[in-house]
This record gives structure tokens, sequence and C-alpha cells, in this order.
């Protein structure tokens, strides 16, 4: 008797609590609730429709967590036999005979992680130039290494974007809030860096249209016969094309991010725009970052080159083609 009454007034005493809640209250409560379900059901949704490519994005960032497959008629065009596929449909361009085009590559942020830039230094060809971060632990043995390794060595050099302070490249960047004599310290320390071929923009799409401590750079640059590659992925707009011109400074800007997103298919896209512009120009200049995607795709890519009438060349070979070769606007 004594747990029936117990319960009973549980029972009772959960009522009376639901009982002296107020409309109002309620009527939020089971809003909320209702809220809720439909947040988790909305979410529910979003997760199945986009995590196939959710997945396939981080497999291509985890180091040594992906198995490169060769690329198949599956992958290229449905169920087609690669070996009937035509050229065009499996993104590669193949030349005219007896045209040429030539091809270069800069693989960025090197030296930050030492397992990846070694990693790169081995699966890569030699043309393939390595942009090191000036930030690197061991940059200097990393550069040579990479001299060593038959390599063109390139530094990265950090500049304010226009997203700054929210995206911060560092505490030896060029940034327009700093005086002239802060900066001239900074480009100093890092023109000091190694012995590099040229140098390249790490961000900067700020810093890069401003005249006054670009003509400064360029300044630099021309005492040091160093040529500027300019990375638009990086830089948004802006371009630093007027300025180097105006100094004599040799420059040249990349045509591809070869993996903005570092998925195996869009990378393989990325390349063959690269082909692209390359068979349209006579020469073309692309930018990839050391995934591993990207490293076991570039490797696969480049071995097919020649076949297909391209040379796979330095950036400055590429620099000395563009010069002899303008652009028209």
């Amino acid at each position: 008797m004594n747990d029936i009454h117990s319960t009973g007034d549980k029972n009772g005493k959960a009522g009376s609590f639901w009982a002296r809640l107020s409309p109002l209250y309620k009527k939020r409560l089971l809003q909320g609730i209702a809220a809720y379900l439909v947040l988790m059901l909305c979410l529910s949704a979003w997760i199945y429709h986009h995590a196939p490519a959710t997945r396939e994005a981080w497999d291509a960032r985890i180091p040594q967590a992906i198995i490169a497959l060769p690329q198949t008629g599956e992958d290229i065009a449905g169920n087609q036999d690669p070996q009937t596929t035509p050229a065009q449909d499996t993104g590669a361009v193949t030349l005219p005979a007896g045209k040429t085009a030539n091809i270069a590559l800069i693989l960025t942020d090197a030296g930050l992680s030492e397992a990846a830039t070694l990693n790169a230094m081995q699966k890569l060809p030699a043309p393939v130039a390595l942009a090191f971060s000036p930030y690197a632990p061991r940059l200097q043995a990393l550069m040579e290494q990479a001299k060593g390794n038959g390599r063109q060595t390139i530094l990265l050099l950090p500049m304010e974007p226009l997203s700054y302070p929210k995206d911060d490249p560092g505490p030896r960047a060029l940034l327009l809030r700093k005086s002239d004599a802060e900066n001239s310290a900074s480009l100093h320390w890092l023109l000091s860096l190694g012995k590099p071929d040229a140098v390249m923009n790490f961000m900067g799409s700020r810093f890069l249209g401003d005249e006054s401590g670009m003509m400064k750079l360029m300044e630099q640059l021309k005492r040091r016969s160093l040529p500027f590659f300019e990375n638009p992925a990086m830089a948004g707009l802006q371009s630093a094309a007027t300025f180097a011109h105006d100094a004599g400074v040799g420059y040249l800007s990349a045509d591809v991010q070869i993996d903005t997103v570092p998925v195996p298919s869009d990378i393989r896209q990325q390349l063959y725009q690269l082909e692209k512009a390359a068979e349209s120009k006579g020469y073309a200049l692309g930018v990839a970052a050391p995934y591993p995607a990207s490293l076991e795709i570039i490797s696969e890519w480049a071995e097919g080159l020649a076949r297909r009438g391209f040379t796979l060349t330095t950036p400055t070979e590429i620099l000395k083609t563009a010069a002899a070769n303008p652009r028209t606007p």
C-alpha cells in the first residue's frame, strides 16, 4: 500500500508541476521542442546529401591516409574503356604534331611539414619548384636539400590581405600599417633567408595594390636579380605586374591553382585547364599545395606530358618564354 501511495504521490506531483506552468510557458516550451526536432531533421538531410563530398575532401587532406589508384575508365567517363576513349574526354590535351608548349609548376608551403616536403621531393619531377614558407622550422637546410635535388627554390613573402587581421600572414609580414622602417626590416629579414631563385606572394590582396610598398619591394628584388611570381589565388584581384614592369623586375602570374578543392576529380580538371592555357599561349604556370592527393596526381600526370607534346620545365624558364612572347591584355 505504501508503494502504491508513493507512486501515486509522484504522479500527482508531476501532474501538478505541468499544471502549475503558465499557458505561455507551455507554448514556448513546446515551440522549442518542435524547433529542435525540425533542426535535427534539416541537419540529417544536409549530412545525407553532403557526406560523400565531405568525406572525399577530408580524405584528400589526411597525410598518408590515401591510396592513390591509377585513373581508370570509370573515373574518366562512366564505364568507358580508357583505351578507346577520345583524348578530349579524358581531361588531357594532345598537341598537334610539330607543336610544343611549356608548363611549370610551383608547390607552395614547402618546409612547414618536413615530411610532406621530403615526400614532394621524392614523388615530383625535378622541374617542379618548391616555394618555401619563411616560417619553416628548418628552412635553410630544406632549401639546400631541394637544390641538391635539382629543384628551383622560391621564397614566399607574407603580405597583408584585405581580411587582415582575421587572416594573419604572420609576424614578419609586410603590412601597410607598419612604418617604412618596420617593413624594411621585415623585408631584409625575409630576403636574407637562404638563396632562393625567385619570390612569390603569400596572401597580399591589400599590400599588392599599394604603390609605395610594392615599389620598395621591387627595388630590393631588382638589386638581388630576383623575379616575382604572383599567386592570384592568394591575392585576389590585385596584381603586381605594373610595379614589376616599372622596376624592371621579372614577373609572371600563375594561370591555375591546381588544388583549390583538393579532391582528385577537381585536381585533374584543373590540370586539364593548365594544359589548355599552355596550348593557347605556348606556356603556362600552375600552383599547387603539398596535399597527398595533389602529389600523387601530379606525379601521375607529369609522366604523360612529353608524349602529348608538352615540356615540364622550371618557373624561371617559363618566365623567359613569357618575356619573349608577351601576353596581350
